[in-house]
């Protein structure tokens, strides 16, 4: 399995604190890909978060993140991710 934030690094497109905020969510999805629920409601704790700490991702690197995501994710955790993609868009 590729690294992606080393990736992420290696393109410089993400502003290195935006990179840490990233890792930080890498870690508490531990686990979670399997529960669409339990991945739902950290997603929307991640939303909060980022907007108390004013970090906002542009289309570009949301893009760059969920392409560097799914290289590394089984079908199953894709099917999660769209699905997740989906929900966040119709909100």
């Amino acid at each position: 399995m590729k690294d992606i934030f080393q990736e992420i690094e290696n393109t410089h497109a993400i502003d290195p604190v935006k990179l840490e905020f990233l890792k930080e969510m890498h870690k508490g999805t531990q686990g979670l890909s399997k529960d669409k629920d339990k991945m739902m409601a950290f997603m929307m704790n991640v939303a909060m978060k980022s907007r108390e700490q004013n970090i906002k991702f542009t289309k570009e690197e949301m893009d760059i993140i969920i392409k560097l995501l799914k290289q590394n994710a089984t079908p199953s955790e894709n099917a999660v991710m769209d699905t997740i993609i989906k929900k966040g868009l119709n909100n």
